[in-house]
């Protein structure tokens, strides 16, 4: 979508005359208005189609049902056809669309598509002699990033450049050969800006090719129309707000009296969520006497035949039934942008979209959505148990703040109780004894002894395998919790007035390592609740603990913009201090990504210092100074000694709330 297509969403504008009329007749989004030659007619974007009215307003009539979107539109010379934009057929194109005029309103006729490119194209106007459409598109790599002007015929012929020059949204008449067009940076949405990249308006003469800037004015100037007494109308930023100016023929702005300013819009202060940006999307018939705009979502028309004439609302209404479903399904399995493992390699987290999702990594199971919410979710992190995931996610109260998520239903605590089946079982046993009993069945003494016994040894072998069946049934399988989830709570750890983000638990449970506002290392203690400063810090450092849970290891930046990786002991001394963090990577080039491996021993990390710029390359540090001395054969056993106890590793059990009231009573 291009940024013209977002100005619209982040116009919002009050004004000085009252919306009343105009704001309660509909609802959704009115965008990109034109208006027929005779002005008659207005042809306006909403929910996707366009849409026909009556000038003075009434019932829209939909022109357009497919489910692509539709963008600006253009009528000809004689109003018999318009050209518009659209994405039906993939990328932003060109296309026509017949109109007929029945009952006093507009029907819609074929559907021609007149562009074929797989970029994005922006619609200018019809050419002068209205066989032809004027649009400007990125076709090609610039070094100079901003759009050139083409010409298409609309019989399907190869598309030409409109001249060499960089320009927009280029426009003429059809009494006329001049095309006006726009020049600068394109950010309109900054109503207020002022500087070397603001907008303004150029006019070509192609029977000359020669160019002149009618708009020098230090801030944005846009939306140019040409008129049949030669002057312009277009959008100015000039009074604080986008409003409509004109411009005296054969002038240019920096003539003097020579811009007329034509409508007032300001903010409303009785409607403080507005924003000034006033007037967008002007349209003008080719007769001259007719302008259509919108402020934020209410359609206005003016007189310009009449110096007095203020901006009318438009009364319009239509339907609200479209041509997509209320709800679209999508396949977001190529959207994930974050991933993170459980502890116990069985299941994984990720983020597509903006929302956490859990799924076990055997194949045929279901994938779980965690969270459904507007916040943006990020920076996933496994607890060293596995039972909560950490996540940062922002919302309209915080820039930034952290959650734990717990599963607290799965598949299997629907399932009966063994314990209820085993009573079920018991009470069969006895009663069938009771049975046998009644029956006075008689048997050899000495074999029902040996029997007995025999019995009450297998009872004994049956009881110690029992046991240890529930010792292994006590070890909670938290993947397979999470594979199997049903519902989730998710709770608030670490909220700040600020920017809280980037958590990391610490291998044994008892902290969590966190990155606040700029940069700043934060460890909270778990048990107690207490925040401590490890390492003030200017910009987002990459971090990750020690399996001691002691020691952290960071990439810091320095004031060059070098970043070295430090290996840092977090324990405090008994006067709160703590040791300076030591650099382990001292190179004046890019040193980041750090691993350590669970020993402690060897610390790996990215460096561009043997190469070019972002031309990075592994390199390893050996933190215990005895394997500088192996030889080839044992720093081998070395390593596979070292990968045989990592794979070993099993995740931790989760703290025991007793420990932690223990703590916090200071036992």
């Amino acid at each position: 979508m291009s940024s013209r297509h977002l100005i619209a969403l982040s116009f919002i504008a009050g004004s000085a005359v009252s919306l009343a009329s105009g704001a309660d007749t509909h609802s959704g989004l009115i965008q990109y208005p034109s208006i027929s030659p005779d002005a008659q007619h207005i042809v306006f974007s909403a929910a996707g189609d366009l849409w026909s009215i009556p000038v003075d307003g009434g019932a829209a009539t939909r022109l357009t049902t497919h489910p692509g979107i539709e963008g600006q539109s253009r009528f000809n010379a004689d109003g018999s056809q318009i050209v518009f934009e659209s994405n039906r057929d993939g990328a932003q194109n060109i296309y026509t669309l017949g109109l007929n005029e029945s009952r006093g309103g507009l029907v819609a006729g074929n559907v021609d598509r007149v562009t074929t490119s797989d970029r994005s194209e922006m619609l200018g106007g019809f050419s002068q002699d209205g066989q032809s459409v004027l649009f400007s598109a990125y076709l090609y790599p610039e070094i100079y990033r901003h759009p050139r002007m083409y010409t298409a015929p609309l019989d399907g012929g190869a598309m030409t450049r409109v001249t060499e020059a960089f320009g927009r949204g280029p426009a003429t008449r059809s009494d006329s050969e001049d095309i006006f067009f726009v020049r600068g940076y394109y950010y309109p949405h900054r109503v207020a800006y002022r500087g070397p990249g603001n907008l303004d308006i150029w006019r070509l003469r192609p029977s000359d090719n020669s160019f002149v800037q009618v708009t020098e004015f230090d801030g944005n100037d846009m939306n140019p129309w040409s008129m049949p007494d030669g002057s312009l109308v277009y959008l100015s930023s000039r009074d604080g707000q986008y409003n409509l100016v004109r411009l005296n023929a054969d002038s240019t702005d920096q003539d003097a009296n020579a811009v007329t300013q034509l409508t007032h819009f300001k903010p409303n202060v009785s409607n403080p969520t507005t924003v000034t940006h006033g007037v967008r999307d002007l349209a003008i018939s080719e007769d001259g006497t007719t302008a259509v705009f919108v402020v934020w979502n209410t359609l206005y028309t003016l007189d310009l035949d009449d110096s007095r004439a203020r901006p009318k609302p438009v009364d319009l209404s239509f339907g609200t039934d479209s041509g997509r479903n209320a709800v679209e399904k999508m396949n977001i399995s190529r959207k994930v942008s974050e991933a993170a493992v459980h502890p116990s390699g069985k299941a994984i987290a990720q983020v597509a979209r903006g929302e956490l999702f859990v799924r076990s990594m055997e194949d045929d199971f279901p994938t779980h959505r965690v969270t459904k919410s507007s916040a943006r979710e990020r920076d996933l992190a496994w607890s060293a148990d596995g039972a909560s995931l950490y996540f940062t996610a922002d919302d309209e109260s915080s820039l930034g703040s952290i959650y734990q998520a717990t599963v607290t239903l799965t598949v299997e605590d629907l399932e009966p109780e063994p314990a209820v089946e085993d009573a079920i079982e018991e009470v069969v046993e006895e009663a069938v004894e009771e049975a046998v009993e009644e029956e006075g069945v008689e048997g050899d003494t000495q074999a029902d002894s040996e029997d007995v016994t025999e019995s009450a040894e297998s009872d004994d072998a049956e009881t110690d395998s029992d046991e240890a069946e529930k010792n292994d049934d006590d070890v909670i399988d938290y993947a397979q919790r999470w594979a199997n989830a049903l519902r989730f709570e998710i709770t608030p750890v670490i909220e700040s007035d600020g920017l809280v983000f980037s958590p990391k638990p610490s291998p044994d449970g008892t902290k969590l390592m966190y990155l606040r506002d700029r940069g700043d290392i934060m460890i909270r203690d778990l048990r107690t609740g207490e925040d401590r400063l490890v390492r003030a810090l200017w910009s987002e450092p990459d971090i990750l603990w020690a399996s001691d849970s002691q020691h952290i290891v960071f990439v810091a930046t320095d004031l060059d913009f070098n970043t070295d990786v430090f290996l840092l002991d977090t324990q405090q001394d008994e006067d709160g201090s703590m040791a300076e963090p030591i650099n382990i990577s001292r190179h004046p080039d890019y040193d980041h990504s750090p691993a350590l491996s669970h020993d402690g021993k060897v610390l790996t990390f990215l460096s561009d210092r043997d190469n070019e710029n972002w031309d990075f390359d592994v390199y390893a540090v050996n933190l215990d100074r005895e394997l500088d001395g192996l030889k080839s054969y044992q720093l081998d056993q070395y390593y596979t000694d070292a990968i045989t106890a990592a794979k070993a590793i099993k995740s931790i059990d989760p703290i025991s709330e007793s420990a932690s009231e223990e703590t916090d009573s200071g036992d």
